[in-house]
């Protein structure tokens, strides 16, 4: 029996040495025990981005940075705010809230500057079985002219395969792939496919966004892989 493996816009920004090892040597046999993405405080993961010439663009990390208890539907539930900050870009990102449940990581809402907007819905379902479908908000977040914190849509998420191998700079991992699509402009005629790779216990180690056009071949817009991170054990 093969051990499990810790190993998922404008799409939203993906993403402390780094880690030349297997992600095998970092986790047990029972995947039960498990989380798909590990919330603790201080936990990192730092991404790569390269566009379609496959030329590095960018970076990025996201980190766990609080948690705190927020009241939601009558329950008490121990949310962390992750932040995404760009490498090389000075702003105010906004602040996600999540929670780990017994059926996978749950999307508690968000905040920017004062302005705060909570719910409780599934975003990613961990267990899961190939093919499975359910649907997941989307944040968006605005600091002009004022902060705003809001739900842009609900999509459709898929669960399509919970063996992908996929190799990154912080290693090569056995992967669940999330996939979800939208429309990035009213206008835009083409559908953006975002392909979210994800270890049990690591988190999201990818992010592949294409643009599909029914009259064209699918074109890369972005790929995001993980290069180095930092998890409490």
């Amino acid at each position: 029996m093969r051990k499990a493996i810790l190993c998922s816009v404008v799409p939203a920004l993906l993403v402390t040495a780094a880690l030349s090892f297997s992600a095998c040597d970092l986790v047990g046999d029972d995947p039960a025990t498990m989380q798909l993405v590990p919330l603790e405080v201080g936990n990192r993961w730092s991404y790569s981005l390269s566009n379609r010439t496959g030329s590095r663009t960018d970076s990025f990390t996201m980190h766990i940075e609080k948690a705190f208890d927020v009241q939601i539907g009558g329950r008490r539930i121990k949310a962390f705010a992750r932040a995404t900050q760009p490498k090389n870009q000075e702003i105010r990102p906004g602040r996600t809230l999540l929670a780990n449940e017994s059926d996978g990581l749950h999307l508690l809402g968000g905040f920017v500057g004062s302005d705060t907007v909570l719910l409780n819905d599934l975003f990613r379902k961990y267990p899961a079985d190939q093919g499975e479908t359910w649907p997941a908000p989307r944040l968006g977040f605005l600091t002009s002219p004022e902060d705003h914190a809001f739900i842009r849509d609900t999509l459709e998420q898929k669960l399509i395969a919970v063996d992908e191998i996929l190799e990154t700079p912080a290693g090569t991992f056995e992967c669940h792939v999330y996939r979800y699509s939208f429309q990035p402009a009213p206008d835009c005629a083409c559908i953006w496919v975002v392909y979210d790779y994800y270890v049990p216990g690591i988190g999201r180690v990818a992010e592949i966004v294409t643009s599909e056009d029914p009259e064209r071949e699918p074109l890369l817009i972005q790929r995001a892989l993980l290069y180095e991170y930092s998890i409490s054990k």
